[in-house]
């Protein structure tokens, strides 16, 4: 079988089963809310272990008082205070692309060690 779920749209998606989900995938940042908590994803494809029982709204611009499961929030004032996240991947974006770089270099190496033992090994084979 397919290691992923396919699931029909619908204005508020509850995953019930949990594990690998895909968001952001329709370019734009989604809502997921589990256990009175709720985060922002990127607006990129996104690979996720969501949590059994989330729930995923597919557009944030549809979030209001009425969204189910959201819980107020109330500011100092006693009004509503928005909650702005930024999802900043650049320092990760970097470390992953140094490990990359990290992984050539090995690679690189043990090819020329590999190259270096062939030829060792006919040298002796002709002595």
């Amino acid at each position: 079988g397919s290691l992923f779920k396919c699931y029909t749209w619908v204005p508020f998606q509850m995953l019930d089963a949990g594990g690998p989900a895909i968001v952001g995938d329709g370019g734009v940042p989604e809502l997921v809310i589990f256990g009175g908590k709720s985060w922002i994803t990127p607006d990129k494809p996104t690979l996720v272990d969501m949590p059994a029982g989330a729930m995923v709204v597919p557009n944030i611009d549809g979030v209001d008082d009425g969204t189910p499961g959201l819980l107020p929030v109330y500011g100092t004032n006693g009004g509503n205070t928005p909650v702005i996240v930024n999802n900043d991947y650049t320092a990760l974006q970097r470390e992953v692309s140094t490990v990359g770089g990290l992984i050539r270099q090995q690679t690189r190496q043990q090819s020329c060690t590999a190259k270096e033992i062939a030829l060792q090994q006919f040298i002796l084979s002709k002595i």
